[in-house]
């Protein structure tokens, strides 16, 4: 080793590596089926009102035109 202040071999500046660009990560792979496409938030819709005659009680299943009608009996 030489001794201090004597002039000798200068070490060579280290070199800088040119900035590398940073790494993008790889794209992942397309899904093997595209994704639904969105739909519009359901509405429920609003209730229509029932006519008057819609709600009338008919008793003992008469109908309006007064007939009596029974469901035919299941065959024996």
């Amino acid at each position: 080793m030489p001794p201090p202040g004597t002039p000798g071999p200068q070490p060579a500046p280290a070199e800088t590596p040119p900035a590398a660009p940073p790494e993008t990560p790889p794209a992942s792979p397309a899904p093997s089926a595209p994704p639904p496409p969105e739909s519009p938030p359901r509405q429920d819709p609003s209730p229509t009102p029932l006519p008057p005659s819609a709600t009338k009680e008919y008793p003992d299943a008469k109908y309006p035109d007064g007939k009596v009608r029974n469901p035919p009996a299941p065959p024996r």
